[in-house]
């Protein structure tokens, strides 16, 4: 769909689903002319819209607000949130500071901006800290969830760690921010330790609820961040989660080696990948996504390079075999064992009567491959 050479990595890009539509973001910097400095200088975020079936629906570069370009480094994130007719552009800056020990020490703040408006609240602040936030499109107003823990904990035997703090901030094109408790946001102590697990994400199904995971758990919400369903412990941390048209039914893909669940004796099997409740799907290395309309559960995983979708039902059977999506990286086939290195983000819809669309994003390039089962 594009081809544009400042697309770059996973880590410098970003593609969400927001209901029914993909949303991608990467940066947009350039060099200055002549000075003394010729760092390069964030002028824009770049967006580009697709509907549900993959095709291009808008591309615009929303300039970046002026105290984000000015600025030249301690930017934790940033990105942009697109609502019902207004855009949010939003960033986490720090400030590190050095302890009489010797220790750097961090602050953060969440800034956001709507029009090159800056919010101010005292919410989206810490000290010794690291932040973290995810954001959910409502249409007419925007979600965030806001993590904050400490930036440096000193062990003790006997004594867990202090656990993650959680606020939510409901943001409205006012500049009005109303700071809310979210006292269900416990993760599930079953849940995967994995530190390759994400720390915060924030989802918009199709339904418009709203899928939090966090610490290997998973909860359903609606717009007001009423509990709806959950945590739902996830068992890897590659695990993607997508409910279904009830809030207690929840399909899940992961992967797991064979020789952790005591199933084969040789140390390096081919992991293999799973929906719930407990149903083999097909060898791989990794759960990329999972989409779900109805008793239509898609999935995408990886194997040798390869992005491949498997078709089962909302028991986890499966229909039919697998389907090579693309080639990801640089298109060469590697191993089937070992640890994937996917330099793509990529998303899944599930549109109904077994059609799906699957979106790749990065190194240069936004591409869809549209998937269609028999029934």
């Amino acid at each position: 769909m594009i081809a544009d050479g400042t697309i770059g990595g996973r880590d410098t890009i970003a593609l969400t689903r927001m209901r029914d539509r993909f949303v991608a973001v990467w940066e947009k910097r350039e060099v200055p002319d002549a000075g003394p400095d010729l760092l390069p200088v964030l002028t824009g975020l770049e967006v580009a819209v697709l509907d549900a079936h993959g095709a291009l629906v808008s591309r615009e570069t929303i300039p970046a607000p002026a105290d984000l370009a000015r600025r030249k480094g301690s930017v934790a994130e940033e990105g942009v949130v697109l609502e019902d007719g207004a855009t949010l552009v939003h960033w986490v800056q720090t400030t590190t500071t050095t302890d009489d020990d010797g220790r750097v020490r961090t602050a953060a703040r969440l800034e956001v901006s709507y029009a090159g408006n800056i919010f101010e609240n005292a919410s989206s602040e810490c000290s010794h800290c690291n932040l973290t936030v995810a954001f959910a499109s409502l249409g007419d107003e925007t979600v965030a969830i806001v993590r904050t823990e400490p930036d440096i904990v000193v062990p003790v035997l006997g004594v867990p760690p202090p656990p993650p703090k959680f606020v939510a901030l409901h943001l409205h094109r006012d500049r009005n921010i109303e700071p809310e408790e979210i006292p269900w946001l416990v993760p599930s102590p079953a849940g995967t330790n994995d530190p390759q697990a994400p720390g915060l994400e924030m989802a918009v199904d199709a339904l418009g609820r709203i899928v939090v995971t966090t610490d290997g758990s998973a909860w359903l919400v609606d717009r007001s961040l009423h509990l709806l369903g959950g945590p739902i412990a996830l068992p890897s941390a590659d695990a993607r989660i997508a409910w279904g048209p009830s809030n207690d039914a929840a399909s899940i893909a992961w992967s797991v080696s064979p020789f952790t669940e005591g199933r084969s004796s040789v140390q390096n099997a081919k992991r293999e990948v799973f929906v719930s409740p407990h149903e083999r799907l097909s060898p791989g290395r990794q759960a990329v996504a999972i989409a779900r309309n109805g008793n239509d559960v898609g999935v995408l995983f990886e194997s040798a390079n390869r992005l491949l979708f498997g078709d089962a039902d909302d028991h986890g059977g499966k229909n039919g075999g697998d389907v090579l999506v693309r080639m990801l990286g640089d298109g060469t086939v590697s191993s089937e064992y070992g640890s994937p290195r996917i330099q793509e983000q990529i998303e899944l819809l599930a549109r109904g009567s077994g059609a799906f669309t699957a979106v790749t994003f990065g190194s240069g390039a936004l591409t869809r491959t549209e998937i269609v089962c028999a029934r």
